[in-house]
């Protein structure tokens, strides 16, 4: 029966030590000793196959949750993806998936595992350096440096096909504008223009056509005084999340208006992601990352700690992205990836503590029981413990001793529970 007992205690024991050593941090990681080719992670997506894709300086990496492929261009073969540094990669509704090089625009074919590249109507040499890469109404948006570009997407599989230059028509003129950044989100596509001025706009657009040509048509504009760095959409609430040099600003899209309440105040916000946990998730100039709850207004942050296994790399935060179970990555720049379950439940872990008196008294845990309010711990050794349950909630609860070895016992007695 003892033999029993102690076979229960001992598989107790692993249970809350693999919880504690392994559930209980916040982060896991995808790094170079892992199998990641490249640490530096500028893009993330998932296709419809749930696999990973990791943009790199060195090649394009697809990872199905146990191995890792990487595409990288091979002499002579015109199939090949065609340079190995990836800037953005981005999926559409027909499950294609585009990559945006440092020269140029590809298409990967995941039935033959070959890439299809596409010129550009204006560009001959030299390349052409894509910004961003979006859809709105079937159509591949290239947002570009040296312009807009919009391809259809049922013409996206024509060999040797030239996407477009298009213009940004305001009041029926050509608009000269160079935009910063672009979004594209419920038939609309938005603009950012940082100019020199400390007023920022952003530009709403809609696409129309006439004949063979496409064009997009600025609807309205909205300004701000703050610089912007990047735009985030949540269709629960219909808002703009506008991540500027001085926090976060919701912009509702029902009123038209900024609501006034700043979030991550003074904060140099660089990336910001919505997630189905109904948080946001902020990265900011230094190697932190910080939240919002929406529906509590709690807050919060992770910190890198290089010394501390679970928590964030340290390193810079390039690419923030959830994957359809849930998962959060973190693409840094140098370190590879962090990853972290955004429902999964924390395990705290207790033990005795030798320089604290409120600890328990054993390591080994013999029994429990309760009641609404306390919970009893019987150890192994040195008697009972006693803690409140609301002191379960606090980082250090107090663990009350109760002996059973006292004067009126004789030395020889068990004081196990």
């Amino acid at each position: 029966m003892f033999a029993g007992m102690k076979s229960c205690i001992i598989l107790w024991l692993a249970i809350l030590l693999f919880a504690s050593n392994s559930l209980g941090k916040d982060f896991r990681y995808l790094r170079t000793e892992d199998g990641l080719p490249d640490g530096e992670i500028n893009s993330i997506v998932q296709d419809s196959s749930g696999n990973m894709w990791f943009a790199t300086w060195s090649g394009l990496v697809k990872y199905d949750g146990y191995y890792f492929e990487v595409f990288r261009p091979v002499l002579g073969d015109t199939t090949s993806l065609p340079e190995k540094k990836i800037k953005k990669l981005f999926v559409d509704s027909n499950t294609n998936l585009w990559i945006a090089t440092s020269m140029g625009l590809c298409r990967y074919n995941q039935n033959l595992k070959t890439f299809q590249s596409y010129r550009f109507e204006g560009i001959s040499s030299g390349g052409i350096n894509i910004l961003y890469l979006s859809e709105l109404e079937k159509h591949l948006v290239v947002h570009a440096v040296e312009g807009l570009y919009i391809l259809p997407l049922s013409k996206a599989y024509e060999a040797g096909k030239m996407i477009s230059r298009n213009q940004v028509l305001n009041k029926g003129q050509s608009s000269d504008e160079y935009y910063y950044y672009s979004l594209a989100f419920n038939d609309q596509l938005i603009f950012v223009s940082n100019s020199t001025s400390q007023t920022s706009s952003i530009v709403f657009t809609s696409l129309f056509s006439t004949g063979q040509k496409t064009f997009l048509s600025v609807e309205k504009m909205v300004e701000l005084k703050e610089r912007i760095n990047c735009i985030e959409h949540c269709s629960i609430t219909n808002t703009l999340y506008v991540a500027t040099t001085k926090g976060v600003f919701p912009f509702s899209l029902d009123t038209g208006e900024f609501t006034g309440n700043i979030l991550f105040q003074r904060e140099d916000v660089q990336k910001i992601v919505y997630t189905s946990n109904h948080r946001l998730y902020a990265s900011v100039t230094y190697p932190r990352l910080l939240y919002i709850d929406l529906h509590t207004g709690i807050t919060g942050n992770f910190e890198s700690n290089p010394y501390l296994a679970g928590a964030l790399l340290d390193n810079e935060i390039l690419a923030l992205f959830e994957d359809f179970s849930g998962n959060l990555w973190i693409g840094h720049q140098g370190q590879g990836i962090s990853i972290m379950d955004l429902y999964r439940k924390k395990f705290f872990s207790f033990h005795k503590e030798p320089f604290r008196e409120e600890t328990l008294n054993s390591n080994t845990i013999m029994c429990f029981e309760g009641t609404d309010n306390e919970i009893f711990i019987g150890c192994r050794n040195n008697g009972l413990n006693v803690v409140s349950k609301n002191e379960l909630a606090t980082r250090f609860p107090v663990f009350r001793k109760l002996l059973v070895k006292n004067d009126n016992f004789p030395g020889g007695i068990s004081d196990g529970i």
